[in-house]
């Protein structure tokens, strides 16, 4: 799978003139023998792992559920992979060593939040210049923005299951769990700043405009989730352009409300993983 991702993103920058950048966030639990890490533990290992990472251990939503957020880089997406794998050795290696079980598992307990590994993208021009392709006009104007929403969602109709199995099922389903549905995405469509989307274009500066991958889970492979992205960025640079508007109309909707919800008619990912 790495050469398959080093592969993609020659492609892409050798046939289209674009540079990569990736960023990512990685979410998951910490227990102290099932109970929750006491405070001054939990600072302990938030110094600690600024030390060895540069990253700063932020809680998330669920209860004793954490994040790193790794900055956005323009290197090679093979290593910006190999630095993910990397950061969740680190936490598990470092949490251990403070008495502490790290729980990267899509959804380790039903009634809270699951935990996903969020990759962003955008794509650029080469530098010196290096400006924000997906940072011109509005959503519906940047043909950038559109091929590559239609391509990483075609690829992931596809090929959901290079990046989700069953197991996945508990934080990506209809079924999940009433407080944990409002941010995990549920089927193939996009939304601007729309945590129950496959895609969201999170609310930012127009320069810092970028394509938030939201289904792989906190356990998912990065280079799997990567390729399916580069992979699918091809698809949309390569397919027609009214095709793609079309098909973004009528099967890959933009979503503004909760995705979830029965009234939109999207293709649910519990249809396409048996």
């Amino acid at each position: 799978m790495e050469n398959s991702v080093l592969e993609q993103s020659q492609y892409l920058q050798n046939h289209f003139g674009v540079a990569i950048c990736l960023g990512a966030e990685l979410e998951f639990y910490l227990r102290h023998h099932g109970a929750l890490p006491s405070a001054d533990v939990l600072q302990e290992l938030t110094n600690a792992l600024y030390s060895q990472t540069g990253l700063i251990l932020e809680p998330e939503r669920g209860s004793g559920q954490y994040e790193l957020a790794l900055p956005p880089s323009f290197l090679c997406p093979n290593a910006y992979a190999h630095q993910i794998e990397e950061v969740r050795h680190k936490v598990s290696l470092t949490a251990s060593s403070y008495g502490l079980t790290t729980i990267f598992a899509p959804k380790p307990f039903a009634h809270d939040h699951g935990s996903a590994l969020h990759i962003h993208i955008s794509l650029h021009t080469h530098p010196p210049e290096s400006s924000n392709l997906f940072a011109k006009g509005t959503y519906q104007d940047n043909t950038y923005l559109q091929r590559a929403i239609y391509g990483i969602l075609a690829q992931l109709h596809n090929e959901i299951t290079t990046i989700c199995t069953r197991d996945d099922m508990a934080r990506l389903s209809l079924n999940n769990s009433v407080k944990g549905a409002h941010y995990a995405p549920t089927g193939l469509c996009w939304g601007g700043n729309n945590r129950t989307a496959a895609l969201r274009i999170p609310d930012s500066l127009t320069q810092q405009r970028r394509i938030e991958f939201r289904v792989p889970s906190a356990n998912c492979c990065p280079w799997k989730a990567i390729w399916l992205m580069l992979s699918g960025v091809a698809i949309g640079f390569e397919d027609d352009l009214g095709k793609i508007k079309e098909i973004l109309e009528t099967k890959y909707l933009r979503i503004y409300g909760n995705a979830y919800e029965a009234q939109y008619n999207i293709i649910r990912f519990d249809t396409l993983i048996s």
